[in-house]
């Protein structure tokens, strides 16, 4: 289990993390249940505001409750929106407002987040037209004013899409039945041969994957379904990969029905969207039930109960690798449905969101798990450290650019990384700088030597006006310390006595 050395830097956070395990992904902070007004979590989404402001909205037992993760390590409540007692409660955003679905009855709860920068969130309505009553999820269409409630009463557990052009007053615009539906995917085609097309990838329970155009909510069509296992499954969510050849389907059955003894998910090749087939099953190797996922930056997060959140880079194929971990339920991996229940990642700080049954929401880093190195929680120039906006500009090249003074080898940049990665035999360490005064010189970069405390050079580089990328491996263990801390120290010189200004827009550990 991973101890943090850096607590003066990560604070509680750090301390609350380490009490669970993970795997190239960071935890940065956790709002527990009482907190939230609840007793048990449910599913989650996200907003971001016009001002680009970041909020978690969680449900709960109680009702929904919004969380501003802008600064995701000192995450703040801003509002709790009260609703009928139940263990489902589903949410989704379209515009600047939330709609919470739940299979405890009384409608869909509207919920205006236009002040959730002033710290305000208001319930403005509560849909309960054609004798709506109760749904079991909620989506948003990608690319038109439309909401989708799945497994929707009445409407023999199928599909109502809702028109929110004007949001607090839902217009039926249509519904399908042709099958029951526990939760879907939207997709807007905007090339191939289904152009123009929006399509819904529903997860239809014991009767498999239906695939739905849903272009006009008046006439829904079916183009093509697949019932993938015989018996005992359940396809209840699922994730299209980036090309869309491939349908990533969350079976909730599969794995406590004993049709497959680990967490797996199932590759539907859906390149025909008439012809639907199945490819592979995947499996991670846990005693988990998978639940919900999202796609984010190539990976697929995954909600899966028990076993927390995983992460799997989608390769070509639809084949699937899992690159990272960070288990919210530390007490056991169990056929059980407890821990996560939902994920939301659709930030574009590319952190990621989970709700948790039992513990409440999380806030997690999975960029080392999606290949971008080790985060980087400290950056430190001669003027003193430089806070969270500098530590996520170096994270990737041309995001933003840091820049320092330096003579004769002196002052430098120093910049703290905290890797999760467990299971490594070699470090990468890149930089990308150039100078922003036209001269041109050296840079050398250290790296501390965790045993003596001295910092090691680990390269040295000629730079110039042009910003160049420079690299260097090393199977040298002494650099990463138990806790996976590494310190790098860069240094310039353009000639004795000179001084240089140097922009730096990246610097990466890559643990392999």
């Amino acid at each position: 289990m991973k101890r943090l050395l850096l607590a003066g830097i990560l604070g509680l956070a750090g301390i609350a993390g380490a009490q669970y395990p993970a795997r190239s992904v960071r935890f940065l902070n956790q709002i527990d249940l009482p907190t939230l007004g609840a007793r048990s979590g449910s599913g989650c989404s996200g907003y971001v505001s016009p001002s680009g402001r970041e909020y978690a909205i969680i449900g709960l037992n109680t009702g929904y409750t919004v969380v501003d993760i802008t600064r995701p390590t000192a995450p703040r409540v801003i509002g709790h929106l009260p609703g009928v007692d139940s263990l489902w409660h589903e949410v989704a955003v379209i515009g600047d407002y939330a709609y919470g679905v739940t299979e405890g009855g009384g409608g869909m709860q509207v919920i205006d987040l236009r002040g959730a920068d002033l710290g305000s969130v208001v319930p403005r309505a509560n849909y309960t037209g054609n004798d709506y009553g109760r749904g079991h999820t909620i989506q948003a269409s990608p690319n038109t004013p439309t909401l989708y409630i799945h497994g929707a009463q009445p409407a023999p557990g199928g599909i109502i899409a809702l028109n929110v052009s004007n949001p607090e007053f839902p217009v039926e615009i249509g519904r399908w039945g042709g099958a029951y539906v526990h939760d879907a995917q939207y997709v807007f085609y905007e090339s191939g041969p289904y152009a123009g097309r929006e399509i819904a990838f529903a997860c239809c329970g014991a009767e498999g994957l239906y695939i739905l155009d849903v272009s006009n909510k008046a006439n829904i069509v079916v183009l093509g379904s697949l019932k993938y296992l015989a018996n005992g499954g359940y396809c209840h969510s699922g994730s299209l990969t980036p090309d869309g050849r491939f349908f990533l389907v969350n079976d909730e059955f599969d794995e406590s029905n004993g049709l497959f003894p680990t967490a797996t998910t199932h590759v539907i090749d859906v390149q025909n969207l008439s012809a639907p087939a199945y490819v592979r099953a995947f499996t991670n190797g846990v005693q988990a039930i998978d639940h919900n996922s999202m796609v984010q930056d190539g990976h697929l997060m995954l909600a899966s109960y028990t076993a927390g959140l995983r992460v799997y880079r989608i390769g070509g194929g639809g084949a699937l690798r899992e690159t990272g971990f960070l288990d919210t339920f530390p007490s056991g991996d169990v056929f059980d449905y407890a821990g996560d229940w939902g994920v939301f990642a659709g930030f574009p700080s590319g952190n990621v969101i989970v709700s948790d049954m039992n513990r409440g929401l999380f806030v997690l880093d999975p960029s080392e798990a999606k290949g971008m190195g080790a985060p980087i929680v400290k950056v430190v120039k001669a003027s003193g450290a430089l806070g969270e906006s500098a530590n996520a500009k170096l994270r990737r090249a041309g995001y933003g650019v840091v820049p320092f003074t330096g003579k004769d080898w002196q002052p430098g940049l120093r910049v703290l990384f905290d890797s999760n990665e467990t299971a490594w035999t070699r470090w990468n360490l890149a930089v990308r700088l150039g100078s922003s005064d036209g001269t041109t010189g050296k840079v050398r970069a250290y790296l501390k030597d965790h045993g003596s405390g001295a910092f090691k050079k680990a390269g040295e580089w000629s730079y110039g006006p042009t910003r160049q990328t420079f690299s260097v491996s090393s199977t040298d263990a002494s650099v990463v310390d138990a806790s996976g801390n590494l310190e790098l120290k860069l240094v310039v010189s353009a000639g004795a006595g000179v001084a240089t200004s140097v922009d730096v827009d990246m610097t990466r550990v890559t643990l392999r």
